[in-house]
């Protein structure tokens, strides 16, 4: 048994050193990347390079790369759709010879005027700032005579709430019996637009108790809104009735952008 598993032994390591060699394996092909780029180009001026560069984050993501000596933009995108978007953003807000608008915070001085106007034909007591105001009014309503009971000036940086309380300088009635009223706004600037949101103005409106003539009861008024002011214009915030139906409460706001 032993001379057979050794004469066996020789035979496979021979057929082994005849067996044929396994085919060589094949080299791996290159990857090749199947991922596009779409391209094209804008002109523009090149004192507005800074307004150039502003629209950088809003087209992502589409790379923007600018040529100030040949007066070119050039955009690059993974798709077309990304490259003609934003070719049609930077071609529909793009202003030649303007800079980027660089939003900060401002001071705005905030002017508030309380008018009590009745239909009755009583002498008017307004600045002749506000006829512009009153002239409208008068087209617009019954009203005939106006007067000023309050004027209130505050100053508030953009991004930040007003708050204002104060007395009505009401005709005809005490001073002890002086109504009060609180005016609230969230303010902020976009460029010179004035925006106050939350708008709210709330007033007690006084009229004589029917039992007790020397006494005087109250009434809640208010005026809740949202609206925009540029400097320079006069906006009627609101108008309510007052104590009877020929007489009413007119907010008046108006602001100037202080730096």
């Amino acid at each position: 048994m032993k001379r057979i598993a050794l004469f066996l032994f020789p035979m496979l390591l021979l057929g082994q050193q005849n067996a044929p060699a396994p085919p060589p394996a094949a080299a791996a092909e290159p990857q090749v990347s199947t991922q596009a780029s779409y391209h094209t180009v804008i002109e523009y001026e090149p004192d507005s390079t800074n307004q150039i560069h502003s629209f950088g984050p809003l087209i992502r993501p589409v790379v923007m790369q600018v040529e100030p000596l040949l007066k070119l933009i050039s955009l690059t995108g993974p798709s077309k759709k990304d490259v003609d978007a934003a070719e049609q953003l930077i071609r529909r807000y793009y202003k030649p010879g303007t800079q980027a608008i660089v939003q900060r915070d401002r001071n705005v001085e905030l002017t508030l005027q309380v008018l009590l106007a009745t239909t009755g034909n009583e002498s008017s007591s307004v600045p002749s700032s506000l006829d512009p105001v009153v002239n409208q009014l008068k087209q617009l309503t019954a009203l005939k005579s106006f007067r000023v009971i309050e004027t209130q000036i505050a100053t508030v940086r953009s991004g930040n709430s007003v708050e204002v309380m104060g007395v009505l300088s009401w005709p005809e009635v005490p001073v002890s019996a002086f109504p009060l009223y609180q005016f609230q706004s969230k303010l902020s600037v976009e460029g010179k637009v004035v925006h106050l949101d939350k708008l709210r103005f709330s007033g007690r409106v006084p009229y004589q108790n029917p039992i007790e003539k020397d006494k005087y009861d109250y009434r809640e008024v208010n005026i809740l809104t949202a609206l925009d002011v540029k400097p320079g214009q006069q906006v009627v915030v609101g108008k309510v009735n007052a104590t009877v139906k020929d007489t009413s409460l007119i907010l008046v706001v108006s602001v100037k952008l202080l730096d």
